[in-house]
């Protein structure tokens, strides 16, 4: 993931895991009259950057696959991005988010077994012989199971059907850069070596590793709720292939093109749309015109909302070995 020049030939160590495949409802809302609805699955991903057993960095980042017949539509959504500051750094954070971030972005989570949920698994409805002694012998008296003659049936082994996935692939790589003291690690900003940003010099710290990762895609979006074009266009202005806007279907309804994504202002303030029911009336440009006035881009400082995008992407299958981890222990990693 990261060459030995980064790693300074050994002094620094990584960690990094992501959870099994789980199927979720999709991020968009999709109407139930929509004929070839996709199913969607959720990946979380964590990394972190060690140096002498003490953790530097972390970072974790969501990918969801909206599985369509012929194409997958990928989301890969940065939550979270921290140091720790316990010792100063000899090591450019950028220089390991970015190549980071690129793995993720272009790992094949296609050779990951998930579950095929149009294929039925054979599971104890299985009518057959071996199933029916299993069920008949759960139901005998206890002295039965004790008796050699009925524990010499072999265990039934699980049958799961695992789906192979189209190779086509359209990107879509999304940001929310918010200032915040601490992201990952609590009480991390007291210690002496945290580096705090505010608003501009971290989305401009974003911007030049979102663009060094993201060269020959078609779309580069960076959206500031709440300010000007001009002002936008600072940020971005030596960089050719982006502009203002988002990646996002332009028109029709928000909800049906807007994703949710956790601890994210679009989300946040979409599921107050759906809550105050006005959903149905609610359209793609008038949601981000409100959205400049919610609470997280009033605050004073830069907020800024980033996504690029890559279409009709042939994915090339390739054997890895990566560790996995179901939800809950991931969860658990998290919470200690």
């Amino acid at each position: 993931m990261l060459p030995p020049d980064i790693l300074q030939n050994g002094e620094f160590e990584t960690i990094y895991f992501q959870t099994n495949p789980t199927y979720i409802k999709s991020p968009i809302h999709i109407p139930k009259s929509t004929i070839g609805k996709p199913d969607t699955v959720k990946i979380r991903h964590f990394f972190a950057l060690l140096h002498q057993d003490l953790v530097v960095l972390g970072l974790e980042v969501f990918v969801y696959l909206q599985i369509y017949s012929d194409f997958v539509e990928k989301y890969v959504y940065v939550s979270k991005c921290d140091t720790v500051g316990l010792e100063k750094s000899t090591i450019k954070i950028g220089k390991v988010i970015g190549p980071v971030l690129q793995y993720i972005i272009n790992y094949n989570g296609y050779k990951i077994k998930m579950k095929n949920l149009d294929e039925k698994s054979k599971d104890l409805s299985d009518p057959s012989t071996l199933v029916r002694l299993q069920r008949l012998r759960d139901k005998l008296p206890d002295i039965y199971p004790n008796l050699p003659y009925y524990n010499d049936i072999p265990p039934k082994e699980e049958c799961i059907e695992y789906r192979t996935l189209p190779k086509t692939q359209n990107l879509r790589l999304c940001v929310f850069t918010k200032p915040a003291k601490e992201y990952l690690f609590p009480n991390s900003a007291k210690n002496p070596y945290k580096n705090l940003l505010n608003g501009q010099s971290l989305l401009r710290w974003w911007i030049s590793i979102i663009d060094s990762i993201t060269k020959g895609w078609n779309n580069h979006k960076l959206m500031i709720p709440g300010a000007d074009k001009y002002a936008t266009r600072k940020f971005i202005e030596k960089y050719s292939d982006w502009s203002e806007g988002h990646i996002f279907k332009k028109d029709g309804l928000a909800v049906q093109a807007i994703p949710l994504f956790p601890d994210d202002p679009k989300g946040r303030f979409l599921e107050l749309v759906i809550v105050e029911c006005r959903y149905g009336k609610m359209t793609v440009s008038r949601f981000y015109q409100e959205l400049a006035y919610r609470q997280e881009f009033l605050l004073g400082d830069c907020v800024s909302l980033i996504g690029c995008c890559k279409e009709n992407l042939e994915v090339t299958y390739h054997d890895d070995s990566v560790s996995t981890v179901t939800i809950s222990e991931y969860k658990e990693f998290m919470n200690s």
